[in-house]
């Protein structure tokens, strides 16, 4: 049930200047907890809804800084999630 808010809440708020500035303690918060349940996905339901908030946060902040008119921010930000994302992408697979 935590996740499912978490991704309603980040749901909700995708494509505004709030998530945009939220997004990099948001997504070190969702690392930290793919890191925990990686060991052990004993909970598919919060293993899906954990990958739905990360997918929906970066969708949210790429909308937040193009609807701000920020482009030349895109490649920063996708940098620092790719950063973040890929070493634990890479062990899971």
């Amino acid at each position: 049930i935590l996740m499912k808010s978490i991704l309603r809440v980040i749901h909700h708020m995708g494509g505004t200047s709030a998530l945009f500035n939220l997004y990099p303690q948001t997504i070190q918060t969702l690392v930290a907890l793919l890191n925990q349940s990686f060991q052990n996905f004993a909970n598919p339901v919060f293993a899906h809804n954990l990958f739905e908030s990360i997918a929906a946060l970066i969708k949210g902040t790429v909308s937040s800084v193009t609807k701000e008119g920020k482009m030349d921010a895109i490649p920063t930000v996708v940098s620092q999630m790719e950063q973040r994302l890929f070493p634990v992408f890479e062990r899971i697979l």
